[in-house]
This record gives C-alpha cells, sequence and structure tokens, in this order.
C-alpha cells in the first residue's frame, strides 16, 4: 500500500459510556504504537493513560491499518482523550542473501520507515526551531554547570543561546513571550530586596482570554517561582508576612487599599488597668512607598504597667519604659509590625511613638529605613490614679462611660478651654451637652472652633450675620433661669474648644459625652 495519510495524532470527547470502540484513523503497524492522555477542558491537566486499565487496542486489520480503540472506563463530559502516534523505531523484516525477495514484504518496510519519518516529522515541528533564513545557526545550548541556577537567554551579538546570571539583569519592562525563564517568573531572595522600588515591570499578557495583568520583579538576587493563573479584578503582590519571615512568593490578590486604610481596631477598656483592640487591619502611618497590610487577626489585651517596658502578646505590658502608667495622663495606641512577623498594640504619650519605637522590649520590622506603625485610638488614666478610664469605641466614635465636665469662667470674650475628654496632639469631633443657667437676664453661650474666629452669641431667633455673630449654641432666660442643648464642636491639638458667653452672670457647664477621631483615615 502506499502511504497517503500524514495523520499522527488525534482526540475525541466525552461523554463516552464504556464499554466502547472508537477508530484511531491513521497508519498503525502495531496496536502498541500509541500514546494517550485524558485533559481536562477546564483547566488543561493532563492524565496519562495506560492500556489494559483504561484501554485496549488492536489493529483493525493487517498492518499497516487503523486501530480500533477499545475504552473499558467511561469519559465524562468536559474530559477529551488525545492521542499520538510513536512508532517503535525497529526493521523486523530480515532478508538473507538466499532470501527469494517479496514485494509485499519490502513495500511493508518501506511503509514503516515512511512512519517512523512521520512521527519524527510530527516531534521536530512542535519543537523550537530557528526560521529558515538562521539554518545552519549553531543552537546548541551550555552545558549543565553552565545552566544551573541561570536564565537562558541569546547572544545580543550573534543571537546564539547563552546563560545568563539574573542578578546581572538591568531593571526593564520584561514580555514574557520573549524570554525562556528557567522557571515562569522570577522574585527576590529577601524581603528586604523585595520591598526596593526599583522593580522591573512584567508584562504577563494574555490570561484567562483578553484580561492582561501587570506585576513587578525587584532588582537584586531572583529566585524561580511559579505564577498561576489570574483572577479577573485582582492584581500580583507579594504573599510575604509582615515581617519578611515567610518565603516572599508573588500571589494574585485585591489591588492594594487607600493609603489611609484602617478597618476594625476599636480600642476598649474592660477593666481598669487593661484595654483591649478588636480584630482589624491598617496600613501603616507615613509616606512608604511599600505599605504592608498590618493585620490584627483576633482581639488584643495589653495590661496597664506603672514599671518595667513593653512586653509583646496578650496581657503583656502596653506601655514603654520611659512613658509608664500615671496618674491623669492620656495615651496614644499604636498597632506595630514587629521584626518576627507578628503584628501587637502599644500605648505611648508621644503621637509619633517615639517612646515606644525606643522601647528594649519593642524590635519592630522596617524597610529602608521605614518603622511599620499606626495610631488607632486614644486611653486615658483617671484623675485620682493609675487605672484606666472607661470607654468603648465603635470605629471612629469614641464613648465615655461618665462624661467629663468643664466648668468654664464666665467671660464675654473667648475663653480655650482644655476638655480633658478629648484627646492631644490630634484634632477630634467632639459632641456633648452644654446648659447655661440665668440670674436676671437672657443669657447665650457659643462653643466655637479655636481656629475660628471669635465671635459673640445670639439667641436664638435673632439676627445671624456671618463674621459678626453666631447662634448661641445654649442659651436661658430669665423666665426658665437654665438652658440646655446639645454641641458638636472640632477642638484643636490642644484639647480645645472656645467657649463665649453674653453674660459674665450664672454658670456654664459643657459635658463630653464622646468624640470623633479619624485615626488617620482622613490623611490628618
Amino acid at each position: 500500500m502506499t502511504i497517503s495519510s500524514a495523520t499522527v495524532f488525534g482526540s475525541f470527547s466525552g461523554p463516552i459510556t464504556a464499554p466502547a470502540d472508537v477508530t484511531l484513523v491513521g497508519t498503525f503497524f502495531d496496536a502498541a504504537d500509541i500514546e494517550i492522555a485524558e485533559v481536562d477542558d477546564a483547566t488543561g491537566v493532563a492524565t496519562p493513560l495506560t492500556a489494559a486499565s483504561d484501554y485496549t487496542a488492536a489493529l483493525a486489520a493487517s498492518p499497516p491499518s487503523s486501530i480500533t480503540l477499545t475504552v473499558i472506563r467511561d469519559i465524562a463530559s468536559g474530559k477529551t482523550w488525545r492521542w499520538r502516534r510513536s512508532s517503535a523505531v525497529v526493521q523486523p523484516t530480515d532478508l538473507s542473501a538466499t532470501t527469494k525477495l517479496d514485494m509485499e514484504g519490502l513495500e511493508r518496510s518501506l511503509d514503516r520507515l515512511s512512519t517512523q519519518v512521520q512521527d519524527v516529522d510530527a516531534t521536530a515541528n512542535s519543537s523550537v526551531r530557528v526560521p529558515v533564513e538562521d539554518a545552519g545557526m549553531d543552537m546548541v545550548l551550555p552545558n549543565v554547570e553552565a545552566r544551573k541556577g541561570n536564565l537562558l537567554a541569546f547572544d545580543s551579538a550573534t543571537g546564539k543561546p547563552t546563560a545568563t546570571d539574573p542578578t546581572t539583569l538591568v531593571p526593564g519592562t520584561v514580555n514574557l513571550g520573549s524570554w525562556i525563564l528557567s522557571s515562569a517568573i522570577l522574585e527576590s531572595t529577601s524581603a528586604a530586596q523585595f520591598t526596593q522600588t526599583a522593580g522591573a515591570l512584567i508584562n504577563f499578557g494574555p490570561v484567562q482570554g483578553s484580561a492582561s495583568y501587570e506585576g513587578r520583579i525587584p532588582s537584586g538576587g531572583l529566585l524561580g517561582a511559579f505564577i498561576a493563573p489570574g483572577t479577573h479584578g485582582k492584581v500580583l503582590r507579594s504573599a510575604a508576612s509582615i515581617g519578611g519571615t515567610t518565603e516572599v512568593k508573588p500571589v494574585w490578590a485585591l489591588p492594594p487599599l487607600d493609603p489611609y486604610y484602617l478597618f476594625g481596631l476599636n480600642v476598649s477598656v474592660p477593666t481598669t488597668t487593661t484595654l483591649t483592640v478588636s480584630a482589624g487591619s491598617a496600613y501603616p502611618s507615613g509616606a512608604a512607598s511599600e505599605r504592608p497590610d498590618m493585620r490584627l487577626a483576633s482581639s488584643l489585651t495589653k495590661s496597664l504597667n506603672t514599671a518595667g517596658n513593653w512586653a509583646s502578646g496578650a496581657s503583656g505590658n502596653a506601655f514603654p519604659g520611659a512613658a509608664l502608667g500615671a496618674v491623669d495622663t492620656w495615651y496614644h495606641v499604636f498597632l506595630l509590625a514587629l521584626a518576627d512577623g507578628t503584628v501587637d498594640v502599644g500605648c505611648d504619650t508621644s503621637v509619633t511613638a517615639s517612646n515606644l519605637l525606643a522601647d528594649s522590649g519593642v524590635t519592630t520590622w522596617s524597610s529602608s529605613g521605614t518603622v511599620y506603625y499606626r495610631r488607632i485610638g486614644s486611653v486615658r488614666t483617671a484623675t485620682t490614679g493609675a487605672t484606666f478610664e472607661p470607654m468603648t469605641q465603635l470605629g471612629p466614635m469614641v464613648f465615655w462611660s461618665v462624661p467629663w465636665e468643664e466648668s468654664p469662667a464666665s467671660s464675654t470674650s473667648r475663653t480655650l478651654v482644655t476638655m480633658r475628654g478629648l484627646p492631644p496632639d490630634v484634632r477630634t469631633i467632639a459632641w456633648g451637652t452644654i446648659d447655661t443657667t440665668a440670674v436676671a437676664a437672657s443669657d447665650s453661650v457659643y462653643v466655637s472652633n479655636p481656629d475660628h474666629a471669635d465671635l459673640p452669641p445670639v439667641a436664638p431667633g435673632a439676627a445671624v450675620t456671618r463674621s459678626v455673630n453666631s447662634l448661641a449654641t445654649a442659651y436661658a432666660d430669665n423666665s426658665t433661669l437654665s438652658g440646655t442643648n446639645n454641641f458638636v464642636q472640632m477642638s484643636d491639638t490642644q484639647q480645645r474648644l472656645g467657649v463665649r458667653r453674653d453674660s459674665t452672670t450664672g454658670v456654664s457647664r459643657i459635658n463630653v459625652v464622646g468624640y470623633f477621631d479619624p485615626r488617620g483615615t482622613w490623611g490628618e
């Protein structure tokens, strides 16, 4: 016969219920001259199949002929069997000097030789080759010792294969289609290198349809790491822990959040000697180019200490040795990224945590000189002892168990009153009640922002002219002798609110029920 068909591979798909016969059209000399794999259509994962376990094969007629493949197990929907011919490289015809020439036997030998050549040609067509204009070029790879730990590249002058040290690569744009890497994607050998900003941009090309993704490779030492297919709406990020103690692996994750992001991390005072921070996460303060997400997986309780240094973990000391628990003192509460990869909580009288970060018990994780921490709230001690004042927090809103009352002096000019119920060093929005009593005449009181102009208050119903006067926050006249109202006003960074009356008689009382603390989420 002649060999008119060049078919050396094919496929068929499920569902197929076993037993079932499938004809493999082609030229075969032996039923064993096939290789078959089952491919999952959704994932592309291939599983090699075995004769007698998954199928049986027999020549449909005398060789050469097609093969009848009997499927002996079910093929599910979404599964495809792919086969290719792999002719045995043998020549079974034995001709001696006295053998009568068998023309059919000679033809079969030539046919077998043709099928073997077809198989080799099919394999060659699936390999990496040089184009016809480069025919004759020496494309021998460097030896095994030269290839170890290096990348396969091509000489810029000759175009021949070379082994390139990845640490010598200059950061720049790398199209994966233009490189053959020893692994799929590269990454840094350490957390310190990973946080370098001079990373090379990688264009990943189409992934899952027409989507395109981008990520970064830092300069410096590189290691091989495989990247899984991406998911729409996600970006490539590092999976390193906050402390850099785990191996840095690139992963698909949700895009970076707002640089002032903070979620949860509510501060409360369950007892007079402990504070608790609820689970949550936040980006660190400052303008660092790398902002790892500091995540507190579960609530953490710290203890008020009047001696010793800060201590890590549950029930550990909250205060550093340079800012121990004292009477009638405000403390800012901070989330800390520690060098061991954990996240913890500490307190400091400094709004920048200078005492806490310098404490011998604190070893923070830093990158390029940037220490990662975030102020998440404030607490204060009682006026009569080194114990916490009871309070609760829900997001930015803080509520005192017992309101803080101030009784400023009666004055017809504005007095800046320090509010013990508001934290220092930060602007907050205070709310509460104000009441005033009149002795023999009407009395108006205005609570103002210290940064705004000093304006006299006027009674309800009176004309209010901008830059001239302001509506009273509380008002009393000589018939009721008292007036009470709620107020909401922003403080300055010195805990102060402005208070002005239109009379020097009577008494005003300001009760701070709580305050709104942005905790850095407004970029303040």
